[in-house]
């Protein structure tokens, strides 16, 4: 009698096969890429080729995808802790604590005794990616390396730099500034496995016990970079810490063992049958909503779009460059002197914008295959300062007023601009040509061409052939138009529920639609004619989702995709006015130029900070007197500003006063540990300054809620401080456990707008 453990996740699908002895016969770990029920079917039926039917008689199924199976009365149904649990112990009976990290959900489960399970804790992720395999995925598939080398390039790393992790989009920033900067990609590989780990640790462990030793199972344990990580970030020591060689595969297995157990029964032929039904097809949830059909509000918008005027062989050619320089990918046109586009290139950045620009400009003077006279340069995107001062620009121009200059100089009517790009996304309003307002994403990639990317990655859809895929859609189905985790669990979901990719693609389609208009249009209001610019505009699906909501006032303009170079080069013909330009050529070698010119600039800057800093110390002696008890001060918010009135009116009374060191990666380390809510970063920072003043072993910690600010310039009733400044003090009370270390918080109420003799009184009774 054998027994079938079938786990069911986000990214991947684990079989186990055990005999009474608990031995493992058999087993599997396969990446789905959204065929879940092709994969099930392959492998059972291989099952049953080789042990047949008539053997394996017990089974139950576990994981987040297995519903749509158990819910057939084939299978039994085993909650995923339950089966992680009973796996890991038959592993090893002495555990203490399990981690698992798997594709999109991540647990940690400590206080585990075989011979009392009452006290045992257990912590699992959010709705959100950090601290999950997905979020590596999304990371990686950027960088261009197959996930199954990262730990080989991991590996080589020579140092950790500091990754973002909390969101996904936070993490692509850094990525990209540390790939400006000529961070080698496997040091950032190294980087994203400590940013995982960290975010693992703030968000699932929290301030539950590290108990020792640990079994590390999950899909992510196959990374031995994130091993690593966790060793080092958690304090584990090498024999503290068991990861098995079918780490991926522990939930299955206790899944198999329960099954046999319990006697659980299982019928693989009729399972077989199941999977192999399928127009059985429903939707993550009955009351989910069906848009429209998008073939019907248009095709080939973006066709014959982007034709080049033909040159004169017999003259001269002399015109304008325009470089737009984004995160994702990088433009450079050439234009002539009446507006009129001779040649474009749209590269791919990869990390590199200076590399794209020489490419870019090699690739334009090979094809138009003689001199050409360059009369003026435009630079706009992220990089347009460093790739401006690598080419010789002459103007250097934000993304909004160059997007803006193209659309009108394309049409003198329009009135309204979608940009989205791979991860900006941008609404701009034109008054006669002129901005008159414009909104950017800020931290959501949900409507953003990255986006829409990485779910065509995961769900193996080439990116060129998704837009004509979610076109066949006969039932778009919605997956809500929230932050990119929560669709991707919905996407999930509709996979476990044998949705058409077809129509996720469709419903994808819809969300960064949805995702753009909630949060970067808002309730601005929309105009009478709207361009659709930028790269994502390829996609019909995209283009048609708009039309289905706000109408088909849509338009897709000549040379779409390049707006912003093409903007960049008539605002640099309109400044030239006949002056020579910078130009350095088209063949470009790199050269020290850029650094030399931010070197420069730091040290112009560095002088004013050194001017601040010697004001704002004045007065503050860091030698202490071992006779006076020590008042600590974080150097964090308004407190920057009151330092020397607090400093002073401390010493007065006689106490020592330390002040926290300047902001570091150490302190961000320290905030991002004892971290127990979501709030901007100042606030967060507060932690970190709190956790050094504690090191350095003070007395008091002067922390004041700030209830009201003094603003002379603005025109409201009452300035008053964020929840956050009102009411820190007493979460930093709560989170650092201050009066168990011995420190007493001194956090009077501060209100500027009350006038001096109440802050005299508040200070006074404080003394």
């Amino acid at each position: 009698m054998l027994s079938l453990g079938i786990d069911i996740g986000y990214s991947s699908i684990k079989f186990v096969l055990i005999n009474e002895e608990l031995k493992v016969l058999d087993s599997a770990y396969i990446l789905h890429k959204g065929r879940t029920k092709e994969e099930i079917h392959q492998y059972v039926k291989q099952l049953i080729d080789k042990y047949g039917c008539e053997k394996i008689i017990y089974g139950a199924a576990t994981g987040q995808g297995s519903k749509f199976i158990s819910e057939k009365k084939v299978i039994s149904w085993i909650n995923e802790v339950t089966s992680l649990v009973e796996g890991s112990w038959n592993l090893n009976k002495d555990i203490s604590s399990v981690i698992e990290i798997g594709g999109q959900s991540s647990k940690y489960i400590t206080n585990m005794s075989k011979s009392d399970n009452t006290s045992i804790k257990i912590s699992i992720n959010s709705n959100c990616s950090a601290g999950t395999g997905s979020f590596i995925e999304e990371q990686v598939s950027r960088l261009g390396i197959k996930l199954e080398e990262y730990s080989m390039h991991a590996e080589k790393a020579t140092f950790i730099p500091r990754i973002a992790g909390r969101c996904s989009v936070f993490a692509k920033t850094d990525i990209i500034h540390h790939q400006q900067e000529g961070t080698d990609s496997k040091d950032i590989l190294l980087g994203l496995a400590y940013a995982l780990v960290k975010n693992y640790r703030a968000n699932v462990v929290k301030r539950n016990p590290i108990k020792k030793p640990i079994l590390i199972t999950g899909g992510v344990a196959y990374n031995n970079a994130i091993v690593k990580a966790l060793k080092d970030v958690l304090n584990i020591k090498d024999d503290e810490a068991i990861v098995p060689d079918d780490c991926g595969n522990i939930a299955a297995l206790g899944a198999a063992i329960i099954g046999i157990k319990d006697k659980l029964p299982i019928d693989l032929s009729k399972l077989r049958t199941i999977v192999l039904e399928t127009e059985s097809i429903v939707n993550p949830t009955e009351d989910l909503v069906i848009f429209p059909t998008l073939a019907q509000y248009g095709k080939n918008d973006s066709i014959n779009k982007h034709n080049c005027k033909a040159i004169d062989l017999q003259s001269q050619v002399s015109g304008y460059i325009g470089l737009d320089i984004g995160s994702t990918s990088t433009n450079v046109l050439l234009m002539d002197q009446d507006n009129c586009v001779i040649a474009f290139k749209y590269l791919r950045t990869l990390g590199d914008p200076i590399d794209a620009v020489r490419r870019g400009l090699l690739e334009i003077e090979k094809d138009i295959g003689k001199d050409i006279k360059v009369l003026g340069v435009g630079a706009t995107g992220s990089g347009r300062y460093m790739a401006g001062n690598f080419v010789g620009a002459d103007v250097i121009i934000d993304e909004i007023t160059a997007q803006a200059k193209a659309a009108h100089t394309i049409d003198k009517e329009v009135d309204t601009i979608i940009e989205i790009g791979g991860q900006d996304s941008k609404f701009i309003k034109l008054e006669n040509g002129v901005v008159s307002d414009f909104e950017m994403n800020k931290i959501c990639a949900a409507g953003t061409g990255s986006f829409i990317e990485e779910q065509a990655n995961k769900l193996n859809i080439p990116i060129d052939e998704f837009g004509n895929l979610a076109m066949e859609s006969e039932n778009p189905i919605d997956l809500g138009d929230r932050c990119t985790v929560f669709i991707e669990t919905n996407i999930a979901a509709s996979l476990s529920n044998e949705a058409k990719i077809k129509d996720i693609a469709a419903g994808l389609s819809y969300s960064i639609v949805k995702n753009y208009l909630n949060k970067v249009v808002g309730k601005k209001e929309i105009g009478r004619k709207v361009f659709f610019q930028g790269g994502v505009a390829y996609n019909q699906a995209v283009v048609n989702a708009f039309r289905t909501i706000i109408g088909d006032k849509v338009e897709i303009p000549e040379f779409f995709s390049v707006t912003g170079a093409y903007g960049a080069a008539i605002l640099a013909k309109d400044e030239m006015k006949g002056t020579a330009s910078l130009f350095k050529g088209f063949n470009l070698e790199e050269n020290h130029d850029c650094k030399k010119l931010k070197d420069k600039k730091e040290n112009k800057k560095t002088k004013v900070f050194e001017e601040t800093e010697r004001y704002y110390m004045e007065g503050y002696e860091e030698k202490l007197d071992n006779t006076k008890k020590t008042i600590g001060i974080p150097r964090v918010l308004f407190l920057h500003k009151l330092f020397p009135l607090f400093n002073t009116f401390f010493r007065e009374l006689g106490f020592n006063v330390i002040l926290s060191d300047n902001s570091s990666y150490k302190t961000v380390e320290l905030s991002q540990e004892f971290s127990m809510e979501e709030t901007c970063y100042p606030i967060k920072l507060i932690n970190g300054h709190v956790a050094q003043l504690i090191d350095m072993k003070v007395d008091y910690i002067f922390l004041p809620s700030l209830y009201t600010m003094s603003h002379p310039i603005s025109t409201t009733r009452q300035n008053y401080g964020c929840v956050y400044m009102q009411c820190f003090p007493k979460l930093i009370n709560k989170t650092m456990e201050l009066d168990s270390r011995g420190i007493e918080l001194l956090s009077p109420e501060l209100s500027f707008e009350f006038g001096k003799q109440y802050m005299m009184e508040t200070l006074m009774k404080l003394g």
